[in-house]
């Protein structure tokens, strides 16, 4: 089982996973953010969310298939054992870029573009309920709803 964690993080399945789950997040808060301004259709929303769902399975196993070499991208069996491959610096650049950017999204929308609302403390008043029969059998309601 080791080896298959070391084979996931030597083809960078993992930080590859990691970047596509940040650019998402980040395309995710956009989404839900711009479409009510447009008035787009919620339908439209659930679409977006879907197809980013279903995309984090196929980055996952294309990731697993090739490999980002300095010729290009390859498929990883036709390289050989110690063929140059792009480090995953790369990608770390990426994910940390896409959680910055999502981060001050969330901050702008959230203290910027909808500041919290200011408490305001309504006061009601409680009136007695009188019954106007003066029947003493039914007293007790008014007494009640007034309690």
């Amino acid at each position: 089982m080791a080896a298959f964690f070391e084979e996931l993080q030597r083809r960078n399945v993992v930080k590859v996973g990691a970047a596509y789950a940040a650019a998402a997040w980040l395309v995710a808060q956009i989404a839900e953010t711009v479409f009510p301004v447009f008035d787009l259709p919620a339908g439209l929303l659930r679409a977006v969310f879907i197809m980013l769902g279903l995309g984090f399975p196929v980055t996952l196993i294309l990731a697993w298939i090739y490999d980002l070499t300095p010729e290009g991208i390859r498929r990883t069996d036709d390289l050989p054992a110690g063929a140059p491959r792009i480090s995953g610096q790369g990608l770390n650049v990426v994910i940390i870029a896409c959680l910055s950017v999502t981060v001050l999204f969330l901050v702008l929308d959230r203290f910027v573009w909808n500041p919290p609302a200011a408490t305001n403390f309504s006061t009601i008043a409680v009136l007695p309920c009188k019954v106007e029969q003066g029947d003493p059998e039914t007293s007790y309601l008014g007494r009640g709803i007034a309690d």
